[in-house]
Formats: structure tokens, C-alpha cells, sequence
């Protein structure tokens, strides 16, 4: 026959608290694999897309000059950039590029020419952004093969948006933030999770994270001042052995099977408390007005 004893029980994370965790996760880590595609597939294309487009226009605007009259500007030894870091370095001197902007637009060789820095330093610039700013890159052996090749790309395509300086490294940020943020959210709940509570209701023993045993004969107080956020502390006589006159503090929001049993522990260690303190607050009566005092 039975003696009616009942086996211990284990707490398991609260599912409310549980479901909230998995949401954030889901969310992080879904923003990292959104970053990381962006920054490694997305945006490298469009980057890329932009570059041939602007070199489509370096090209162009090269032939065009060779053609009225600037000699030599189509050549492969005149397109071909052999040091494109230096090249965009003094292309992006703001000095130089108003210089070139303002003689662009015409047909004097000097227009021509201007028309043929501008165009080069937005094909180094839309390179720069996807880093892909290399010789090899820059190398051109053919240029009227490749002007060719552009022209059946582009010549009926709309030229794509340019990246900003920003896009990529934002996306990268991203990255961090959401496999970061989903990483660490995860190893809070398996810290969580390795924190065990155990309840004996024969004997009324709740055991502690790091094998700790309370029962209610072991209790000073019961701290609830922050019940309303799911908190709930212990306070421990001087007496026991490994937890005297320590304030233990129990998430039941993580832990709620926790919750039931600290209620039932307190209800043995002090009897009527909780209906007391009711009835207190119900009977309370206002205060009474304030009665000058005599001057």
C-alpha cells in the first residue's frame, strides 16, 4: 500500500516567460541572418550592379572625347587606372572635383577631359563602396570590347542606385547586433534553466539552486514588496547552516511552479498572515483631516 508520500517535483521554466524569450530570439536572430545577407549578398550586388553601370560611363565618356579630337583618351594605357586607392584619393579632393564640375559640360577638350575624371571617379567610388578597389579590378584590355559588352547591359537598363558610404557597414552592424542579442538572450535562458528548484510537499522542503534546503521553520520573513513583478524573497533564519541571514531572491516569472509553493510555505510559517494583511487594508480608514495647532 501507499504511505500517501508524494516525490519531489522540479520547477520548469515558465512558459509565459519562456514563449517572451523565444519571440526575442527568433526576432535577434532573424535581424542578424537579414544583416548578414545584406551585407555579404544584397548590397554587394547592388554595389557591383552600380559599378558597371558607372563604368559603362567612364568608358563612354572616354570614346567621346577620343572622338572629338582628345587623341589617346581611349586607349587602353589612358582607361586603365594602375593605382586606383591613389586615383580616388585625389579625385575625391573636393578642390579638384569643383574644378572638373566646373568645367565640364561642352565640347572643348578641356570639358571632355573633365567629363572623363568625373566619370572615373564615380566607377573607383561605386568599387570603393563593395571593396573591390584593386588593380585587377581597374585593369582594362580591351576598352572597346568592354565598352560593347556595357552597352548591350546598359544602354537599355536603368542605372542603379548608387550605395552610400554607410549602407554596408549599417547592415554589418546589424549582423553583430542580432546574432549578438540572439546569442546572449539564449544563454540567459539555459542559465536560466540550470538554476533547479525542487519542492518536497510531505516535508514542505524547497530546494535551492546549489542544493540548498529551506523549509518554513527556516524562514524569518517573506519579502513580496515586488510580487507585482513576478519577485519574491526569502529571508533566512541565522540559524541555518548554509544560508543564515541571507535575503534569497526567486524569479517566478522564470520559475512559476515556484510561486504556488513559496505561497504554501508561508502559510505554515505564518499562519493568517496573508488574510490579516487583507482585512488590515480593507478596515483602513482615511486619515483624518489635519488639525491646526493653536498659536
Amino acid at each position: 500500500m501507499s504511505d500517501g508520500s508524494t516525490a519531489p517535483v522540479k520547477a520548469t521554466l515558465g512558459r509565459r516567460w519562456l514563449l517572451k524569450m523565444s519571440v526575442f530570439i527568433v526576432l535577434l536572430l532573424g535581424l542578424g541572418v537579414w544583416g548578414y545577407v545584406d551585407a555579404t549578398i544584397v548590397y554587394p550586388n547592388r554595389g557591383r550592379q552600380y559599378a558597371s553601370w558607372a563604368k559603362w560611363q567612364y568608358l563612354r565618356a572616354a570614346k567621346q572625347a577620343n572622338d572629338r579630337g582628345v587623341f589617346g583618351s581611349f586607349a587602353q594605357d589612358a582607361v586603365t587606372v594602375e593605382d586606383p586607392s591613389a586615383e580616388l584619393t585625389r579625385l575625391s579632393d573636393p578642390e579638384v572635383r569643383q574644378r572638373y564640375l566646373s568645367e565640364a559640360g561642352g565640347d572643348s577638350r578641356g570639358a571632355l577631359s573633365a567629363g572623363i575624371e568625373l566619370t572615373r571617379y564615380q566607377w573607383l567610388s561605386g568599387l570603393d563602396r563593395i571593396g573591390e578597389l584593386d588593380a585587377e579590378q581597374t585593369a582594362i584590355e580591351s576598352p572597346g570590347a568592354e565598352l560593347t559588352e556595357l552597352e548591350t547591359t546598359w544602354s537599355t537598363s536603368k542605372a542603379p542606385k548608387e550605395l552610400s558610404f554607410y549602407d554596408i557597414p549599417v547592415q554589418w552592424i546589424f549582423t553583430i547586433v542580432g546574432f549578438g542579442g540572439g546569442a546572449w538572450l539564449l544563454l540567459h535562458v539555459f542559465r536560466v534553466a540550470s538554476r533547479k528548484y525542487t519542492w518536497d510537499a510531505s516535508t514542505m522542503t524547497l530546494t535551492l539552486p546549489g542544493g540548498h534546503a529551506v523549509t518554513p521553520d527556516d524562514l524569518d520573513e517573506i519579502d513580496k514588496s515586488r510580487w507585482d513583478k513576478f519577485i519574491v524573497a526569502l529571508g533566512i533564519k541565522s540559524g541555518h547552516k548554509t544560508l543564515g541571514g541571507r535575503l534569497i531572491r526567486i524569479d517566478t516569472y522564470q520559475h512559476a511552479d515556484v510561486e504556488p509553493w513559496v505561497l504554501a510555505m508561508e502559510e505554515k510559517a505564518f499562519p493568517g498572515q496573508q488574510d490579516s494583511i487583507a482585512e488590515a487594508d480593507a478596515g483602513a480608514e482615511p486619515d483624518p483631516a489635519p488639525v491646526a495647532s493653536e498659536g
